[in-house]
């Protein structure tokens, strides 16, 4: 994977990744995530990170927050591929 060059993560980036990760952690090892884990910024990911940890109160009760255990999974994974290059 190439690397982007650094900008502020796009919302769209955000939303796209959040759209994915509904269907759990097992899209983390998907090619698609991880090409859009190499778009994320350090704040990008904190803000992923922010909202799955409160994904009931954002959702409205239809998804549940994920655990401290499982977001740090993906913060790995946006390590792994930055690290990668």
């Amino acid at each position: 994977m190439k690397r982007p060059a650094p900008t502020k993560t796009p919302a769209s980036t955000i939303e796209a990744l959040m759209w994915g990760l509904r269907c759990g952690l097992k899209v983390v090892e998907d090619q698609w995530t991880k090409e859009r884990l190499l778009m994320c910024d350090r704040a990008a990911i904190e803000e992923i990170k922010r909202r799955l940890l409160n994904m009931a109160e954002l959702s409205k009760g239809a998804r549940p927050n994920w655990s401290a255990e499982a977001v740090a999974k993906v913060f790995t994974a946006w390590e792994s591929v930055h690290n990668e290059l």
